[in-house]
């Protein structure tokens, strides 16, 4: 079965560069909302730059991790697109945004522990000498 968006730029000749008001892609909007399978057409057929940023200077790997971006939609494939991404070596666990967090940062910073032990774990992402301020932060 072709997505939506599949058939919108295939068949339509809708542009996978365009940007939003935020300077998101289509890209970086699949990985915030966590829909795998797009995300994966997105680079792997058409050849899309996972490091691509956006106004923040999010890549779709901060932006994936990064759960409030799109609260009103569920999001629960975000965590498949970080591990792919990492693991396909299309992104790294070192990437910053403007605030220079990275995807670490945003699973403490919303509480996602399976995401952060992940990260840490299976990713060996470096444990930030600030982090626990991140925590402590979020909390408050």
């Amino acid at each position: 079965e072709v997505s939506m968006v599949q058939w919108l730029v295939t068949e339509i000749g809708c542009s996978v560069t365009e940007r939003d008001h935020l300077g998101q892609t289509v890209l970086l909007l699949a990985a915030g909302v966590g829909h795998l399978p797009t995300v994966q057409w997105l680079i792997e057929e058409l050849g899309c730059n996972p490091q691509e940023r956006d106004n923040n200077r999010s890549t779709a790997l901060l932006v994936a991790a990064d759960t409030p971006t799109y609260p009103r939609v569920e999001c629960s494939g975000r965590f498949e697109v970080v591990k792919w991404l990492i693991r396909e070596d299309w992104s790294s666990v070192t990437e910053q945004c403007d605030s220079a967090f990275t995807a670490l940062h945003h699973a403490v910073q919303w509480g996602n522990a399976a995401l952060a032990k992940w990260l840490v774990k299976e990713a060996y992402a470096k444990v930030p000498a600030d982090l626990l301020c991140t925590a402590v932060e979020a909390r408050s």
